[in-house]
């Protein structure tokens, strides 16, 4: 028998209707009639009985004159433009380009770390961009570098990143903060969509399926998994100034002359405070292609990212001035000390910093006499709107001092020897400098620590991509016979089938031999399954056999793909723990009728199973999601709780079923919050994404507060099992 989790009767009829999967919720049924006294007297029953058939019509005509017109869209049509979504709020990296209603054009990648890289063009330039930690640089035309402040020119800026310039970021759409970001924009859009006439069409030979939405025309592939492929303006798009050079980034606007904004930004970067499910028009998203990713794909822009990062260090914050004798208060004798007295003040650019310190860099170029006598450079905190002194020596007047001092010396020696009496040749050294004092935009102490935790995260990307890429299983033919030991978290075995929900297991993304811990989040049981095989596996520790379903999915090696275990031949190799090689000595089919196990697992969808002493990587069984299991599939319409403990243990910081693809709530968050929030979810429409006919667990996506939060709870109703943000929660 399959374990369950939570509570509530899947298959009772008598279980409240719950959320259509796909449509908007409808109101609850109309109360019965009242009881009538008159059923006593015979004479009356006929009355009565008209009465009451006349009373049920009425209510039911009134029943149904007062719910809205019923939605001509059917969930199976719903259901792949908001799984597509989902996969778009799931992905650790999202690659697009577009054109915005002014005419721009960009290049953009952003990770579910908030940081981007890319590229726009418009108007004839061309413009790199790069996110990191929160902050927004970029490098844009030198002709574009004007009404810089005092000391810096657009020669000494030129290919380096700049920050803080309301001016400049006026002319760039801010980019957005993550996949999740864009994907509750379009999820919002989808909410809004009252009807759903699919338009379907074949695209660069894969068919899509399009519905118009607020943001404009949605498509999505037409098969599962579903992925986004682009989203077309409702607006019409000005044609490009520029040659849409194959590179480019989001886009904004300058009031004056410069490019018009595009609302990119708007929608992803800075979420109005309303709520997005209920707030009315918003700007476009201008068009825009979505590029699937592979994990190579994933690999390479991280490099990118940790590239231009590295390059940070000699990055300038123009968002803070400094005023200062640009000509220095030098103090020489035959080397130049430089002293700046400096006020520090910020821009009215929104969001510029008023409070805090800033690292400034004083560059001071001396010249003696007209010749260049090197410079030197300064480091200093100062106080943001405030005051400081800085201060630097150019040892390299020195030679130049001494040179001059000598040729005065020569002339003066050749004049006393001519006139055969002493002479005396007066000279002047002239001293000059120029300084420049910049705001440094990142310390080099803070680059190090983010390069550190960018390769982390990198890491983490790549591991999560491939296990995207994996395929979804049919659960009732993927099983192990009982027996079959799986290899636990702390490295232990257990045999499968005494297994259960919350148990944690080892398991590894493919192509990793890294060994992570999971939680199994469901048990299958089937009793149906007829075609077996035994496969023989050679590994470090030896030889040894294991009995799965002719379906199972083994991760080859060889092809670098999910195998099925029937089709797996002699001296291919299987994925083991670390950089050992297990290797197929022998592929032998058979026909049982016996019961056989299977997982479900929380994150990584994988687990070990052991051929004698060998852990085996194989694939779990995944929540269905396609369009045709989830229909029919609806949300319970009453919340009936949470079980806050597994979501401290599962979704917060600390706890001991953390693992690091999910996302966390805050540490602070209590629980009374950690509730209003699941309240709100089961309010605000939500749709599901998942299901698993085994145990009847429903995976279910709302929009709260502007973002996206994912949900588990039992199709029958109960409590809800677990709930989390699909992007960082701020409070």
């Amino acid at each position: 028998m399959s374990e369950q989790l939570g509570g509530g009767h899947p298959h009772d009829r008598t279980a409240p209707a719950g959320h259509p999967g796909w449509g908007p919720a409808g109101a609850g049924a109309p109360p019965p009639p009242p009881v009538r006294s008159g059923w006593r007297r015979p004479w009356l029953l006929g009355v009565a009985v008209c009465g009451l058939v006349l009373a049920v019509v009425a209510g039911t005509l009134l029943w149904w004159s007062a719910r809205p017109e019923a939605a001509k869209d059917t969930d199976a049509e719903r259901a792949p433009f908001y799984l597509a979504v989902y996969n778009l709020a799931q992905q650790p990296a999202a690659h697009y380009t577009g054109s915005a209603p002014d005419g721009a054009t960009w290049d953009l990648t952003v990770t579910a770390g908030s940081e981007a890289r890319g590229t726009i063009s418009a108007a004839g330039r061309r413009t790199e961009v790069l996110t990191v930690d929160g902050k927004t640089y970029a490098k844009p035309p030198k002709d574009l570098l004007t009404d810089l402040p005092d000391g810096l020119s657009a020669d000494t800026l030129d290919g380096k990143w700049v920050t803080g310039a309301d001016r400049l970021t006026s002319t760039l759409s801010d980019v957005p903060r993550s996949p999740a970001a864009l994907a509750a924009r379009l999820w919002a859009g989808l909410d809004r969509t009252a009807g759903f006439p699919i338009a379907k069409s074949g695209e660069g030979g894969a068919a899509t399926l399009t519905v118009t939405t607020p943001d404009g025309a949605l498509s999505v592939s037409a098969t599962a998994p579903y992925r986004v492929v682009k989203l077309t303006s409702a607006r019409p798009t000005a044609p490009s100034s520029s040659s849409a050079s194959s590179s480019s980034a989001s886009s904004s606007s300058s009031s004056s002359g410069g490019l018009a904004r595009t609302s990119l930004v708007s929608a992803a970067v800075h979420p109005p405070a309303v709520d997005r499910t209920v707030s009315g028009s918003q700007p476009g998203l201008g068009n825009v292609d979505f590029t699937p990713m592979s994990p190579e794909d994933v690999g390479k822009a991280y490099d990118d990212l940790i590239g231009q990062t590295k390059t940070l260090g000699s990055a300038v914050d123009l968002g803070i001035r400094f005023n200062f004798n640009q000509t220095g208060n030098l103090r020489c004798s035959e080397s130049c000390t430089v002293n700046e007295n400096v006020v520090t003040t910020t821009t009215a650019a929104p969001g510029a910093r008023l409070t805090g310190t800033v690292n400034a860099s004083m560059t001071a170029q001396v010249t003696v006499n007209g010749q260049s006598g090197g410079g030197c450079t300064q480091a200093a905190t100062l106080p943001i709107n405030g005051g400081g002194t800085m201060s630097c020596v150019a040892a390299g007047t020195a030679p130049i001092v001494q040179q001059i001092k000598a040729e005065k010396q020569r002339e003066a020696d050749a004049q006393a020897r001519a006139t055969r009496r002493p002479v005396r040749i007066p000279y002047t050294l002239n001293f000059q400098a120029r300084v420049q004092i910049s705001a440094m935009a990142f310390a080099k102490a803070e680059i190090a620590q983010k390069v550190k935790a960018q390769q982390a995260e990198r890491g983490k990307a790549v591991e999560n991509a491939k296990e995207d890429a994996g395929p979804n299983p049919d659960c009732s033919k993927d099983s192990f016979v009982a027996g079959t030991p799986v290899l636990m978290a702390d490295a232990r075995t257990e045999p499968i089938q005494r297994l259960r929900v919350g148990d944690r297991i080892a398991n590894a993304a493919p192509r990793s031999g890294a060994v992570q811990q999971h939680t199994v989040s469901a048990v299958v049981v089937t009793d149906d399954d007829r075609d077996f095989v035994e496969l023989t596996i050679a590994g470090p520790r030896g030889t040894g056999t294991v009995r799965s379903t002719a379906h199972h999915l083994f991760y080859d090696v060889t092809t670098a793909r999910w195998t099925k275990a029937a089709a797996l031949k002699r001296g291919d190799r299987v994925q083991t723990t670390g950089t050992a090689v297990a290797t197929v000595r022998e592929v032998r089919a058979y026909r049982a009728a016996v019961r056989t196990y299977n997982l479900s697992v929380d994150g990584v969808h994988t687990y070990y199973v052991l051929a004698g002493d060998t852990p085996v990587l194989v694939h779990n069984c995944a929540m269905k999601r396609d369009a045709k299991s989830l229909k029919g599939v609806k949300v319970p319409r009453q919340y009936q709780g949470l079980d806050t403990a597994h979501v401290r243990k599962n979704h917060f910081p600390g706890g001991s079923g953390v693992t690091p693809r999910k996302d966390m709530w805050p540490a602070q968050m209590t629980d009374a919050r950690l509730a209003q929030i699941a309240q709100q979810a089961m309010r605000n429409n939500p749709k599901v994404i998942g299901y698993d006919p085994e145990t009847q667990m429903i995976q279910a996506v709302a929009v709260v507060e502007g973002k996206m939060v994912q949900f588990q709870i039992p199709r029958g109703g109960g409590e809800m099992r677990s709930i989390y943000p699909l992007e960082p929660w701020s409070s």
